[in-house]
Order: C-alpha cells, then structure tokens, then sequence
C-alpha cells in the first residue's frame, strides 16, 4: 500500500511461435475511485517497444506499440499496465486487453479479452 492506495498490475502475456514485424497491445482500466497510473513495463528483450498511457473520462488506457521496423522473436512477452486505487478493493471486471500483430508471413493476428 502507497499512502492509503493499493498498488496492482494488470498483465497481459503473449507467447507467439513466430517473428512478428508488428505489435500493438492495449490495456483499458475502467475508472474506478482514486484510479492512478504508475506507468506501463514490459518485458520484451531484444525489440524496441514504445509505451505510454492516456486518460480518459471512463479508462486509463496503457498503449504498448512495436517500433517501426523492429522485430519481436518467437518467445513469451509480458506487458504490464501498473495503478494505484483506493483502498477497500478493485473490481476488475470491466477491465479489457486487444492485441493486434503481424507475422512474419504477413498474417494479421488478434487476441484479446477482459481480466474478470
């Protein structure tokens, strides 16, 4: 607990049996009572992965975006949208991730759902 507020991490993870040359992940935390962002993280070694979150009236949303030209090797990948809330507990359940990407034949590749 950070000054009365709970700190969390929503994660998505992504195992892909091949090179992907394009990838974009979002993560959309439904506003709930004294909703924080502590920033976006990721662990992707070897890629260049630009991040960043925007506010909204109803979401925090964490964007999590493949840089141009970059490639993602086959393997598992972990993004985390981290927060703070108020204390007494988070209901998750309107909370959703999307995945878009690209492999290396060209085919669109999608996923996606929620964290309740």
């Amino acid at each position: 607990m950070v000054g009365g507020k709970t700190q969390a991490s929503s994660v998505v993870t992504i195992r892909t049996s091949e090179t992907l040359t394009a990838l974009d992940v979002t993560v959309r935390l439904a506003r709930t009572a004294e909703l924080v962002s502590r920033g976006g993280s990721q662990q992707v070694p070897g890629a260049s992965v630009n991040s960043n979150v925007t506010e909204e009236a109803d979401a925090l949303v964490f964007h999590f975006t493949l840089s141009s030209g970059d490639t993602i090797e086959p393997g598992t990948y972990t993004f985390s949208a981290r927060y703070t809330y108020a204390e007494g507990g988070r209901d998750a359940g309107a909370d959703t991730y999307a995945v878009t990407a690209t492999g290396g034949s060209g085919a669109a590749l999608t996923a996606g759902g929620d964290f309740g």
